[in-house]
Formats: structure tokens, sequence, C-alpha cells
């Protein structure tokens, strides 16, 4: 397994809490989500990207603001171009379906503190899994992905995000 994030703390307590063991090695990746060749060139030390894996994008693109020079779905390629048939995709991300005027005052106070925030709609979302299977139940509100579970712990305006899987075929 390898983690990847860009927040200096996360490294600090990444280093005090990641070891390997006989079952498999982890590896934490300094990186921004932005630079996609930096974050698996580090990553193929560790994973073998010749063989699927699990490539998982949770509460992530979120942060990425689409712009001419890269948008979310850029940054998604980027990862996903390098991935071996089979692998695995998992994509989470905050919306403003369920509640528009909450979501609105979010993105105002990231933006304010100078961290981009853009939520996606269901349909931007789902086009983030462009060129890959989804599988069911397909994009749908985070609480509501998992069938087997307890689909009403969550209301889908608590949640805020949507979620999928797909797999590259």
């Amino acid at each position: 397994m390898v983690y990847a994030d860009n927040d200096p703390i996360v490294l600090t307590h990444a280093e005090a809490l990641l070891e390997g063991t006989a079952q498999g090695r982890t590896d934490y990746v300094q990186g921004d989500i932005r630079d996609a060749r930096t974050i698996l060139d580090a990553a193929s030390r560790t994973l073998d990207l010749d063989r699927p894996v699990a490539l998982s994008m949770v509460a992530v693109l979120h942060f990425v603001a689409d712009r001419p020079e890269q948008s979310a779905l850029d940054v998604v390629e980027a990862f996903t171009s390098r991935l071996a048939p089979g692998s695995y995709l998992v994509i989470t991300h905050f919306t403003a379906d369920f509640d528009p005027e909450a979501t609105a005052r979010m993105e105002n106070v990231y933006r304010s503190s100078g961290t981009d925030l853009q939520a996606r709609s269901q349909e931007e979302v789902t086009t983030l899994f462009q060129g890959w299977r989804l599988l069911d139940p397909g994009v749908v509100a985070s609480p509501r992905w998992n069938p087997g579970g307890d689909d009403t712990a969550v209301t889908d305006a608590q949640a805020g995000c949507y979620g999928g899987v797909a797999q590259l075929v």
C-alpha cells in the first residue's frame, strides 16, 4: 500500500507509523495530487503497476479546481493511464446536490483561506470514471454505495458526497 499526501504533518505521522510486514509493504509519498507522475514514480518502488492495483481517490478531487491548464478529470487520467487492466478506481467527491446553500458556505470558507474547493454534481463525478466500467450501484450518495451496509445511518445531505467504484477492463 502506498499513501500520498502533500501535508508535512501527515508525512511526520507516516514516518512514525508505516511499517511493512511479511504480507506486504507500505510506503508514503510526499506529493501533490496534481503531479501524478512524481507520485506514481515513487509509488512504483513499492507497487508493481504492471499488475492490477486499487487507486483510492477518496475526498481529494474536490480540492482540484477545474482550470484551463488542469482539471480533476486530467488528474484522474494522469493516474489511471499508468494502471494495468483489472485495476480498480475508487472516488468519493463533495457535492452541492444535496444542500447547495451549506456547500456554497463551505466553498467560501475554503477559498477565503486560500484552498481550492470545487463541489461537483453527480454527472460531473460520473465523468471522472470515463473509460472505466462502473460497478453497481454506480455513482451514488456515499451512504448508498454499499448495498449490504446500513444505509440509514447517515443521510445524503449529511454525507455531502458521491462515491463510486469502477474497474479497468
